[in-house]
């Protein structure tokens, strides 16, 4: 074979190859598979399916020559990818839309929360800014009160001082335990984990109080007046600064203090309303700690006038006549457990009640309830609502 014929030969089999693909394919195919179609298999896929059938019949078309079918072959694709591109960011716009609706509604959710805590912000504060400036006139009054006594005390001699101290004296001892009674009722709704400045700077006012018990009147009574305002305060900040709701007094309520008292009725308990709540006084309660039959059998009326909510009781007891200062502790401990267990275990308390006891020993009770101008010789119980 000549070399001449050797490379007509080559030229006519290079000839029967595969016949490259024409523009209006490639140009399909490329749209197929460029970036904007990324996510149209997945978002159409009924159409991205009908495109490929009709890529591959328009390819098979122009293999078998007949270019006119290729042709319309892949138009129909292109069409159909292009659907299929423009169905995908429909989906994708709408999928922002959706999630932009969504945050704006989000948004205005959180805005409306914020505008409720911030009116429930200024709500609390106005209450505590009102009851500052409460406890302002009231220091002042303390003031004026305290510097008239200084002015009488100074013109007594003799007996006369001597009486006045002793009076003094016991009053600032009820004071001062009124402040520990306070101080102890807002321990029980809180104060600790709510208000721990105000809880720590509270108790070391009151220590300072209660180091004085041998220093002169004049002193005593600055020290005690002092420490009855900080402990009312932080009783009345933790009510406020209760979360999620403020807790409010349960004797400001007069339905409420009516309630116990229909409930109490002939019992000879008094009722009272005080700023650490609602005081149940029992005179004679028991003797050596003891509640009697009477006692126990009134004890199980106080639940009846309980509402629901968040119900947090104290019971105290104080025993003062003849008893030494340890059998007194003994004696008033003793006494408010037992009263406790009795509320207990009456299984009538709302679910949920707090009951505390403190016995308060030899300590005079605060200026109202049962027992106040002399001694009762069984003592003296307390049950205090502190929050309904």
């Amino acid at each position: 074979m000549t070399r001449g014929l050797a490379v007509i030969l080559a030229v006519v089999f290079a000839g029967c190859g595969p016949t490259p693909m024409p523009e209006y394919i490639t140009d399909v195919e490329s749209l197929a598979a460029g970036p904007a179609a990324e996510e149209a298999p997945e978002k159409a896929p009924a159409l991205w399916k009908q495109a490929d059938e009709e890529l591959a019949m328009a390819r098979r078309a122009h293999e078998e020559g007949d270019q006119a079918s290729a042709r319309r072959h892949a138009q129909k694709a292109g069409i159909l990818y292009k659907t299929a591109i423009a169905v995908t960011r429909e989906i994708r716009a709408q999928a922002r839309i959706t999630s932009a609706q969504d945050r704006i509604e989000n948004a205005g959710e959180e805005l409306a929360r914020l505008r409720s805590l911030r009116l429930d912000a200024e709500k609390r504060f106005l209450d505590l800014q009102e009851y500052h400036a409460g406890q302002k006139d009231l220091a002042g009054q303390m003031k004026a009160t305290f510097e008239k006594d200084r002015d009488r005390f100074e013109e007594m001699d003799g007996e006369e001082r001597t009486i006045w101290l002793e009076a003094e004296g016991l009053r600032l001892d009820r004071a001062l335990q009124a402040a520990r009674a306070r101080i102890r009722a807002a321990d029980l709704l809180g104060c600790t984990a709510s208000l721990p400045s105000e809880t720590e700077e509270t108790t070391d006012v009151m220590a300072k109080a209660e180091a004085a018990t041998d220093a002169p009147w004049e002193q005593r009574r600055v020290l005690v007046d002092t420490a009855s305002l900080w402990a009312e305060r932080l009783l009345h900040q933790t009510r406020v600064m209760h979360q999620p709701d403020p807790l409010v007094n349960p004797a400001s309520d007069e339905k409420v203090v009516e309630r116990f008292v229909e409930a109490l009725d002939g019992t000879g308990v008094m009722v009272s309303a005080t700023t650490r709540g609602i005081l149940l006084s029992f005179a004679d309660p028991g003797q050596g700690g003891v509640p009697d039959e009477k006692t126990r059998e009134t004890l199980g009326l106080i639940a009846g006038a309980l509402g629901d909510g968040e119900i947090v009781l104290s019971v105290e007891a104080h025993a003062w006549s003849g008893c030494t200062a340890g059998e007194c502790d003994e004696t008033s401990r003793s006494l408010a457990a037992r009263a406790s267990k009795v509320l207990l275990e009456g299984g009538t308390l709302p679910a949920g009640t707090v009951v505390d006891f403190h016995g308060w020993g030899s300590a005079p009770p605060s200026a109202t309830g049962h027992c106040l101008a002399e001694p009762c010789p069984g003592g003296r119980l307390d049950v205090i609502v502190l929050a309904l």
